[in-house]
């Protein structure tokens, strides 16, 4: 799914672009089109072209620490201390241009940590990490964000830096905030599952959780959270009644902490590690635990040969098409595999990968 023609592509875990771009032929196209509707119509048209609904608000994707320590400033290589100016501290989500492993290329096209922030798109940043209102008012000051929040996802600033005692301006393409609880539908948050043994794990999201309000945990302390480059939070939302899982039906809402002893990041690695146990091992061990707790506390234990033998039955009971969704399918795993990939893990577990 090509999300912009800047190269910000969703992929299955992240998906975290929105397509606010579009082509400047397809621009013109519709203007041309609203002009002749508007002038058979004798109506004025008053509104913009192209989207008009952004599902989230632009961001750097940058922790900034204050510079007002004269220590800390002379020591990033800023000389005079009437200098503004934050530094770089970290990143709040993967950040393609403050990434020491990223794509982008050297540190030279790239914010690294302990770069100092001096000006978004021209306008000093102060050394509490303000700027001024407005020209007409400088000395009233507000939150540097605003430079950033104001413009539409995929809109790209120009970032003055020094780094080292050298100044540099560095492009940055602005994207959506992205939390390790997605809030959007069909945007940032999508229906993604895996079906074990009747077990269904799915990736923690606001739509999910909207669903299941009633007696459901409240997971505010960690919604809000943003996610560490393709991290989910991923949850046991049921267990489908069978005889492959007796004892664990009334189990549901629980946070998914390891498969075999092996912790997963997201929904692709619960793919993989159960693929992988289910062909080493003669049981299945998912160890979940509830909301804010520290230790897994929960241990569902599931025969690999009765889940193997019991999976079609399971599925075609609940009406359910395959044991797991395109979307979260390990590409490595797709590829060879093609189009069986996602039926039946089953027929996986016979072949060699």
């Amino acid at each position: 799914m090509r999300m912009t023609e800047d190269g910000l592509e969703a992929n299955p875990i992240e998906r975290s672009a929105l397509n606010c771009k579009r082509r400047k032929g397809e621009l013109e196209k519709s203007s041309s089109s609203i002009n002749q509707e508007s002038e058979s119509t004798n109506h004025k048209i008053v509104g913009i072209v192209g989207p008009r609904t952004v599902p989230s608000v632009s961001s750097l994707g940058l922790c900034t620490q204050t510079l007002e320590s004269k220590a800390l400033r002379k020591k990033l290589g800023l000389k005079k201390a009437s200098d503004g100016g934050v530094r770089v501290s970290g990143t709040s989500w993967p950040s393609p241009f403050l990434d020491a492993d990223g794509p982008d290329g050297p540190g030279d096209v790239r914010l690294l940590i302990d770069d100092v922030l001096l000006t978004i798109d021209g306008v000093e940043v102060g050394q509490d990490g303000t700027i001024p209102l407005s020209a007409d008012r400088p000395y009233e000051r507000i939150g540097k964000s605003y430079l950033i929040t104001r413009h539409r996802v995929g809109h790209q600033v120009e970032l003055g830096v020094i780094r080292d005692g050298r100044h540099m301006t560095l492009p940055a393409t602005l994207r959506p905030n992205r939390y390790i609880c997605p809030v959007h539908d069909s945007f940032d948050a999508h229906p993604s599952y895996v079906v074990c043994g009747g077990c269904v794990f799915v990736p923690l999201s606001s739509p999910w959780v909207l669903t299941h309000k009633h007696g459901f945990p409240a997971f505010n302390s960690i919604s809000s959270n943003p996610a560490k480059r393709d991290e989910q939070i991923i949850v046991l939302s049921k267990v489908l009644a069978d005889e492959v899982n007796v004892g664990y039906h009334h189990k549901r809402f629980l946070i998914l902490r390891s498969i075999n002893g092996k912790e997963p990041t997201n929904m692709r690695d619960v793919i993989r590690y159960i693929l992988d146990a289910a062909r080493k091992e003669e049981y299945l061990e998912f160890r979940c635990c509830a909301l804010n707790q520290d230790s897994p506390g929960t241990l569902i234990c599931l025969n690999v040969e009765d889940c193997k033998g019991g999976e079609e039955r399971i599925l075609k009971q609940h009406m359910i098409a395959q044991w797991c969704s395109d979307d979260i399918f390990p590409p490595e795993l797709k590829e060879k595999f093609k189009g069986e990939a996602t039926k039946a893990m089953c027929s996986l577990l016979s072949k060699e990968f």
